[in-house]
């Protein structure tokens, strides 16, 4: 049977929702800079769970971008300038390096507050959600696992980067233990593989998780897709 989507607001945050089974997990999923929440949409009828019916959530970005920009929405905003200047750029070094950090040293506050009174307003345990975003969204659904005293079922992160100013070196030590699946491409001209790379080395040394490198650049690969459909029933069943 093939989901049906709905319209809905949880908290402020508008969402598109595609109603599971009652007693299956709930899928978050938050888009990338610039897109909105229909952009990953395909999930519902394309991950097939073994035995299970999750309910899909697909938030939109809480910052509404001018037209200039493609008039989509965004998590947090970016400093487009420097954003070019990095994209077109094929060398990474110790200059370009700091230069994304300078990229993303913005605040995740306001994001993370409304993605977590939104999650408030399901009415459901953390234990029954996975979290989960691509590129903007999985730098996002990695601060909200980072800051959780309680663990989410489990985090799904597409194409992250590692964020050196959000302390997220010293919340990974006392974290919640939420298992986590992460994938990366090795041509990415958007997030370089290293900054995929090098969150993956972070979180892998508290929490349980695995890698999905993959010959491909800022995308989201069949790979991680199969991942998902093997891990999710595994996160979920451990409950």
């Amino acid at each position: 049977m093939e989901y049906s989507f709905f319209h809905k607001n949880y908290s402020g945050v508008d969402v598109i929702e595609c109603p599971g089974d009652s007693d299956a997990p709930i899928i978050i999923f938050c888009h990338g800079y610039g897109s909105s929440a229909d952009n990953l949409t395909f999930f519902p009828n394309t991950c097939n769970f073994s035995g299970l019916r999750p309910t899909w959530i697909f938030p939109q970005g809480i910052e509404k971008l001018p037209s200039d920009l493609g008039s989509g929405y965004a998590w947090f905003p970016l400093n487009v300038p420097l954003f070019h200047e990095l994209i077109n750029t094929s060398q990474i070094n110790e200059r370009t390096r700091q230069q994304y950090q300078e990229l993303f040293d913005v605040d995740f506050n306001r994001p993370r507050e409304a993605l977590e009174n939104m999650i408030s307003d399901l009415g459901r345990n953390k234990s029954e959600i996975i979290i989960g975003g691509f590129s903007q969204g999985a730098m996002i659904t990695t601060h909200l696992i980072l800051s959780s005293p309680s663990a989410y079922c489990g985090a799904i992160i597409c194409s992250g980067a590692l964020i050196l100013k959000k302390y997220w070196d010293t919340l990974v030590q006392n974290c919640a233990q939420t298992p986590f699946i992460q994938s990366h491409g090795h041509q990415d001209q958007i997030l370089p593989y290293y900054l995929g790379d090098s969150l993956f080395t972070l979180l892998s040394s508290q929490l349980c998780g695995e890698f999905v490198p993959f010959i491909g650049g800022h995308e989201i690969p069949l790979q991680m897709t199969q991942k998902m459909c093997k891990k999710v029933p595994i996160w979920f069943k451990k409950d």
